[in-house]
């Protein structure tokens, strides 16, 4: 059924976006796969389409085989996936010959890009209960995109309102132009996160002092503890308490959790993305991003205001780290400085203030510049050219610009926020 809708998609409602497709003649196979350019069909029609990503899905007809799906952006940012055998032959020999010079599937995005303003997740998302796991000593759930484990019996209207953050961080993110490709496909491991009652079996499975939770890439595992999430014991069951609930840490957690495959990214932009996430306001699957700015600037507010620094700095005024020690600060420092609880939240505000910045206001505004550097990085890390990175870095994050100007363009970018920045520190 799915790959008929697509077929439709491509081929009977053409007229929809016409004068993008038209019947003739195949166009010669391009260099390139990646930009606008066209494609064509086994029909001999052509739509003007830059490629998006490849990915294997199990086959419609058959479970245990796989076919490949390709999703094309057209010239207005619209997307469209369909079966790739639906493409003419010198097309699909185009694509095998692309796939294995970029084994991820995802092409480096291009203009125009489209932010999302909100994603409409189910507030009352399908969970499976499997059954309890000896291994991990838990019980087992099972959502769209998750295998979770509880090793306490939580309530249904508990675990609704938890699966319900499980996908929709997946899938919200997933409508990024960013391109980060975080829905887990059929072939890969299901990302799975595990809850857990005691703050001492929490440190036992690697808690971090000062953290309300942790992504181990290693086991492909997320580690909240229940009292992270408000959810406290009451007679014999678990529930959240109303005055205590709170989903920031998960949702910070699962942000690493979906876009882990994107090994060897920055401290500043894995801890910055995920707090950039955490400060976004949601409730009930719904995430909502008209006005990143003010939700980042409101998320700082709050930490200043439960600390010393709120005794020391003016209304309003922030103490941020400079641009260049972030953008050198390694995971090992990163981890040490854990141990310090102001630095650690100076660290994550300051990486979250950075990711908003690059994302929005940065260049024209819409994300191009740190869009093609994450591509360009990633690709770089994946092939071992570990020396072209602080050339790829100057290229499209510093930009012929020093630190000092960096940092003034993002003073003024959070002053209209209602935040002044020191960078003092």
């Amino acid at each position: 059924m799915r790959v008929l809708i697509y077929l439709l998609l491509f081929v009977i409602t053409c007229p929809l976006i016409t004068p993008l497709l038209s019947a003739k003649n195949p166009s010669k196979t391009s260099a390139s796969a990646e930009g606008l350019r066209k494609w064509t069909n086994k029909k001999n029609q052509d739509i003007t389409a830059s490629l998006a990503r490849i990915t294997r899905v199990k086959s419609d007809k058959n479970k245990s085989e796989f076919r490949v799906d390709v999703t094309f952006k057209l010239k207005t940012g619209k997307k469209i996936t369909f079966d790739a055998e639906l493409l003419s032959k010198p097309h699909q020999n185009e694509l095998k010959n692309w796939l294995k010079n970029n084994p991820t599937g995802i092409a480096k995005p291009s203009a125009p890009y489209s932010w999302p303003s909100k994603h409409d997740g189910s507030n009352t998302p399908k969970v499976e209960y499997v059954k309890f796991d000896d291994k991990r000593n838990a019980h087992l759930f099972r959502t769209a995109h998750f295998d979770f484990y509880s090793d306490e019996k939580l309530s249904d209207a508990t675990i609704s309102k938890c699966v319900a953050v499980f996908d929709s961080i997946v899938e919200a993110i997933d409508t990024f132009p960013m391109e980060m490709n975080t829905i887990p496909s059929e072939d890969k491991p299901r990302y799975q996160a595990i809850l857990v009652s005691s703050q001492e079996k929490y440190m036992k499975m690697g808690g971090i002092v000062n953290s309300g939770g942790f992504f181990s890439p290693g086991r492909n595992l997320t580690v909240i503890p229940l009292r992270s999430l408000g959810i406290v014991k009451k007679g014999n069951n678990w529930v959240f308490d109303g005055k205590k609930r709170s989903f920031r840490t998960l949702i910070h957690e699962l942000t690493h959790h979906s876009t882990s495959h994107w090994r060897g990214m920055p401290p500043w932009f894995e801890e910055g993305l995920a707090d950039y996430m955490e400060a976004m306001p949601y409730q009930s699957g719904r995430f909502l991003f008209t006005n990143p700015g003010a939700a980042v600037s409101a998320s700082i507010r709050k930490f200043k205001n439960t600390t010393v620094e709120a005794q020391i700095l003016p209304k309003g005024v922030y103490k941020m780290r400079h641009v260049k020690d972030l953008f050198s600060l390694t995971r090992q420092k990163w981890n040490t400085s854990m141990k310090d609880r102001i630095i650690t939240f100076r660290n994550y505000n300051s990486s979250m203030i950075l990711m908003y910045f690059f994302m929005h206001e940065d260049g024209k505004g819409d994300g191009h510049h740190l869009i093609q550097w994450m591509h360009e990085h990633r690709a770089a890390v994946l092939s071992r050219r570990k020396g072209d990175l602080e050339a790829i870095f100057k290229k499209h994050i510093v930009r012929d610009r020093t630190y000092d100007e960096i940092e003034n363009e993002i003073q003024e970018a959070m002053s209209k926020k209602g935040t002044r920045l020191d960078f003092s520190y």
